[in-house]
């Protein structure tokens, strides 16, 4: 089995793309009416070989801000990680805290999405209505 590892850190001192689409935070940007962050904890969740969820972000608030996410964390079935300087420091310390061999699947949130823009404006020349920001 593996443990999962999100990485939703933010840029600082701020993040540009976020501030385009009005977001709190990258990983919140909503892409086609859901936040990019919840696609990657769904489709992680919903792979058989994971068995342990961790998120690791620089501000926990804003993932309270997204119903689905903060049923998950209540449920103790994403465990919160606070981020570190960079993601490979934050990669790091979440080994540190695993037994030797263990292995981890490490994605980030803005993957799922970085590949539904590019694929979306490679074909309609345009990202604006893929996107819908809440």
């Amino acid at each position: 089995m593996l443990t999962g590892l999100i990485l939703a850190g933010r840029r600082p001192p701020s993040d540009p793309l976020a501030g385009v689409w009005g977001a709190r935070h990258r990983a919140l940007i909503d892409v086609n009416g859901t936040p990019m962050l919840v696609r990657v904890v769904r489709a992680l969740r919903a792979a058989r070989t994971i068995d342990r969820l961790l998120i690791s972000t620089d501000d926990p608030a804003s993932l309270e801000s997204v119903p689905e996410l903060h049923h998950l964390l209540a449920e103790r079935a994403l465990i919160l990680h606070r981020s570190l300087g960079s993601p490979s420091r934050s990669v790091s310390d979440v080994l540190s805290g695993l037994a030797d061999g263990e292995p981890v699947l490490v994605a980030t949130a803005a993957w799922v999405a970085s590949i539904a823009i590019v694929a979306w404006s490679s074909s309609e020349n345009s990202v604006a209505p893929s996107l819908s920001v809440r």
